[in-house]
């Protein structure tokens, strides 16, 4: 089953994130914070950063 927040627009903008961490555009706490604005819990921001390989 796929999560909440990897669906429709939310997930297009959680990939468009990671991809900035991943370029050097964004911090990774700056990644979290974005996140945790977004609306994920603390649980949630952890599993994508394990699931996109940014920890």
């Amino acid at each position: 089953m796929t999560a909440w927040y990897a669906r429709g627009e939310c997930g297009e903008y959680i990939l468009t994130q990671v991809e900035a961490v991943i370029n050097g555009m964004m911090r990774r706490d700056e990644f979290w914070w974005s996140m945790d604005a977004l609306g994920l819990t603390p649980d949630e921001i952890k599993q994508v950063m394990i699931d996109m390989e940014i920890v």
